[in-house]
């Protein structure tokens, strides 16, 4: 560092100072001068290749080996949620549902759901998997002793469904 009294000294005599003086001031700060002189490295076409290939390499291991613990990881959790819907499915054991619920403050008195059926699931199996829903969401509810049930569907098939089976009730009875 440059020490406060040469600074002073520098600026006050600047224009009374030759190049000389002001030189053998700088001189210590100033990095060394080259005697040599270097020349340009040269190409090793080899050596870059092989590095490059190196790089490669190592790039493709840990891709490959991030890669695998990556489908591990999804393939463990995968088997974990199925091995805890086997055990825990609420129609076999409604108390799982209470379980649940048993945190909340509030259990609603009517829970109203909104179903769609998807275009490329029309005819008889969208309308399958409609119902399964249906029979799913009233279940929980009876589970968690919701009295009042509300289903919409915007398409209308559950609406024809359930005017097929009151016919069919009333043809029966």
């Amino acid at each position: 560092m440059v020490a406060a009294r040469e600074v002073e000294i520098y600026r006050r005599d600047v224009d009374k100072l030759s190049v000389a003086e002001r030189e053998t001031i700088l001189k210590p700060y100033l990095p060394p001068k080259r005697t040599t002189t270097t020349r340009p490295p040269k190409a090793q076409p080899i050596r870059d290749f092989l590095k490059t290939q190196l790089h490669i390499l190592v790039f493709a291991v840990m891709h490959a080996v991030f890669s695998l613990y990556i489908r591990y990881r999804q393939a463990y959790h995968i088997l974990l949620d199925r091995v805890f819907a086997v055990l825990y499915y609420h129609h076999r054991a409604p108390e799982l549902i209470r379980q649940d619920i048993r945190g909340l403050n509030k259990v609603p008195q009517h829970l109203s759901v909104i179903l769609e059926l998807k275009e490329e699931e029309q005819g008889f199996a969208g309308l399958e998997k409609l119902l399964d829903d249906v029979a799913e969401i009233s279940a929980w509810c009876a589970g968690a002793r919701i009295p009042m049930l509300s289903v919409y569907e915007k398409t209308g098939p559950l609406s024809v469904v359930e005017r097929q089976s009151l016919v069919d009730a009333y043809t029966e009875s």
